[in-house]
């Protein structure tokens, strides 16, 4: 039997009331809402997301989830940093173009500027994870093949 948008949105919030909410301003984005769903960003997740991550902007969070979208995160890393106690923001609208965006939220998603922004902010991400990763007490090797990974995820040709 196919569930209709409120039974969809209801069993996504999984209880939790600012979920439900937030993917309540999402019911004429399906697109978005599969996006979360596919990814399992879901109830409580799904709220420390928006506030957390997101500031309780929902332009931020649109942005996000466009990123998700693109692949700019692969799913183990929007998953691991979910799971972080103290998890970084996806979208720093204070690299080149965030505000820029934030208030054209309605710019296309797949040119050339929205490709060099989702660049930078992954490239911002990822060297916040590892100047963290960095300042832990791990295994120096660890440490060095993380970077490379970063790297390497911003040039694919290294």
């Amino acid at each position: 039997m196919k569930k209709n948008t409120k039974d969809e949105i209801m069993e996504m919030a999984n209880g939790d009331t600012i979920a439900l909410t937030v993917l309540a301003r999402l019911i004429d984005d399906k697109r978005k809402r599969l996006v979360l769903g596919d990814l399992n960003i879901i109830g409580v997740t799904l709220s420390k997301l928006y506030t957390d991550l997101c500031d309780s902007d929902m332009e931020k969070l649109k942005i996000t989830i466009d990123m998700f979208d693109c692949g700019t995160y692969s799913e183990e890393e929007i998953a691991a940093n979910l799971a972080r106690e103290d998890a970084y923001p996806f979208f720093d609208e204070s690299i080149e173009s965030g505000e820029f965006l934030i208030a054209l939220p309605n710019v296309c998603r797949h040119t050339i500027v929205w490709d060099k922004f989702c660049d930078r902010q992954r490239a911002n991400y990822l060297k916040k994870y590892c100047e963290e990763s960095s300042d832990d007490n791990q295994n120096p090797s660890l440490r060095r093949l993380r970077l490379l990974a970063a790297i390497k995820s911003i040039n694919p040709f290294m």
